[in-house]
C-alpha cells in the first residue's frame, strides 16, 4: 500500500514538474507569479509574467532619489527616507512643499494598482493627528539633528513658514499605473483634501549606474470634473465594432450604429421625451455619451445588416483608446439597458469627461507649443489645516 502511495507520488510529480517552467526559463528576479493547478490537482506557483525593467529592489530607486529628490518636480525639500510614523510604518520619502503641505512619497518597483492608496490616505490619517512638536521630532529624527520643520522650511525656500500647513500631497512613484489606480487618484482628486500625483519612472544604465527620468500621470489639480443630476431616460448602449461601421467613423459622422431590437427599446423611450446615451464598445468600454437628434441621414449612408443607423450629438466622445472600465471583468450583457445607479453614471461621465477634455487640450497645446506640457485646468487649492 506505502509502495503504491509513493509510485503515485513520483507520477503527480513528473506530471507536476512538466507544466513548470524549464530550467532554460529567463532568470530575471523577480517573477510575477500566480497559482495554478496542475494536472494531477496540485496548486502550485506558476510563473505569469517577468518584470520590464531590471530593477530588483525599491530601494534601488530609493537610494537614488535620496540624491536627486529635485527630479521629481515637486518644488519640495527631502526631509528625509524611511520616517516611521508608527510602528512598522515607514514613508519611503518624506518632504514638505514650497505651497507648505506635507509630501509623502510612496515607491513602488513595478506596476502600482489600487491597494497603494490604503498605504499612502494612511500615512496621511497619522500625519494629520500630529501636533506641532511632534511634527518637528519627526523631523529632527529623519535628519539626525536638531531641527525643527520650520528650520528645513527657511533654509530650503529662504523665507518663514507659514503657520497653518495645507493638506498632504501623496505621491506614487512606479514603473506603470493600471487602468483602477488612475481612476481612483483621479476620483480622490474630486475632493478637496486630497492632493495625489502619480508619476512613472523609466530606467536606464549609464556607465553601471542607473539613472531615471520621470513623467507625470495624474497630477493633483486632475479630478474628475462633478456632473448635474442623471436624466430622467438615460440608457445604455451596448455596440460592436464591425469592419461595415467602425467607431472612429461613428464619431466623425455623428450616428450610432444599433440592433433591431435595441431600436424598438429606444424608439418606446424616446416616444416618452429627450433620451440620454452611454455608449459601451464591446471589448473598449464606455467611449461616449450624447443625445439623439431629430434630421435626416445622408442619402448615400449605407446601412449595415441588420442594424438601424441613428443620429446623435455627441457631448463627449473619446477614441478607443481612452475608453473608460468601471470594471474591465464586468462586461455589460445586454445591448440596452437603462441607467439607474447614479454614482456610476457621475464617474462614467467624469471620465469621459476628463478625457475628452485631455484630447481637445493636448491638441490645443500641440499647435501652440509643439509639445505637451500638463495640459489640464487647475484645482482651486483654497487652505485647508488638517
Amino acid at each position: 500500500m506505502f509502495e503504491a502511495i509513493r509510485c503515485c507520488n513520483r507520477l503527480k510529480s513528473r506530471i507536476d514538474n512538466h507544466v513548470m517552467p524549464t530550467k532554460n526559463t529567463p532568470q530575471i528576479i523577480p517573477a510575477k507569479l500566480e497559482n495554478q493547478i496542475t494536472p494531477s490537482g496540485v496548486v502550485k506557483k506558476v510563473v505569469n509574467d517577468f518584470l520590464v525593467s531590471d530593477i530588483r529592489k525599491e530601494q534601488q530607486i530609493e537610494d537614488w532619489l535620496f540624491g536627486h529628490f529635485d527630479e521629481l518636480g515637486l518644488d519640495a525639500a527631502l526631509i528625509g527616507r524611511q520616517v516611521p510614523v508608527e510602528k512598522n510604518k515607514n514613508m519611503d520619502l518624506f518632504a514638505i512643499t514650497r505651497t507648505s503641505r506635507l509630501c509623502v512619497v510612496e515607491l513602488k518597483r513595478d506596476r502600482a494598482n489600487r491597494d497603494v492608496f490604503i498605504q499612502i490616505l494612511d500615512f496621511a490619517r497619522l500625519l494629520s493627528g500630529f501636533l506641532k512638536e511632534e511634527l518637528d521630532a519627526l523631523c529632527a529624527q529623519a535628519k539626525n539633528a536638531k531641527v525643527s520643520l520650520s528650520d528645513v522650511y527657511q533654509e530650503a525656500f529662504q523665507r518663514n513658514m507659514p503657520k497653518c500647513l495645507r493638506a498632504p500631497l501623496l505621491v506614487v512613484v512606479a514603473e506603470e499605473f493600471d487602468d483602477a489606480a488612475r481612476h481612483m487618484a483621479l476620483f480622490l482628486n474630486q475632493v478637496e483634501i486630497f492632493h495625489i500625483q502619480l508619476i512613472r519612472y523609466q530606467a536606464e544604465k549609464e556607465g553601471g549606474l542607473w539613472k531615471f527620468s520621470f513623467q507625470d500621470e495624474v497630477l493633483p489639480e486632475n479630478c474628475l470634473r462633478v456632473t448635474g443630476k442623471m436624466p430622467d431616460q438615460t440608457i445604455m448602449v451596448r455596440i460592436e465594432e464591425t469592419s461595415e461601421m467602425l467607431w472612429n467613423d461613428c464619431l466623425e459622422n455623428h450616428l450610432l450604429p444599433v440592433g433591431a431590437e435595441a431600436a424598438k427599446q429606444i424608439e418606446k423611450l424616446r416616444a416618452k421625451g429627450p433620451v440620454s446615451l452611454l455608449v459601451y464598445l464591446d471589448q473598449h468600454g464606455y467611449v461616449a455619451s450624447g443625445s439623439l437628434e431629430d434630421r435626416a441621414l445622408p442619402q448615400d449612408l449605407s446601412t449595415p445588416p441588420g442594424k438601424t443607423i441613428l443620429p446623435v450629438k455627441w457631448d463627449f466622445k473619446v477614441p478607443i483608446e481612452k475608453a473608460v472600465f468601471l470594471n474591465k471583468d464586468a462586461q455589460p450583457r445586454e445591448k440596452v439597458q437603462i441607467v439607474t445607479d447614479a454614482e456610476d453614471w457621475a464617474i462614467v461621465m467624469g471620465m469621459l469627461r476628463f478625457n475628452a477634455q485631455h484630447l481637445r487640450d493636448t491638441k490645443k497645446m500641440k499647435q501652440k507649443h509643439g509639445a505637451v506640457k500638463r495640459p489640464f485646468r487647475r484645482k482651486n487649492n483654497n487652505q485647508n489645516p488638517f
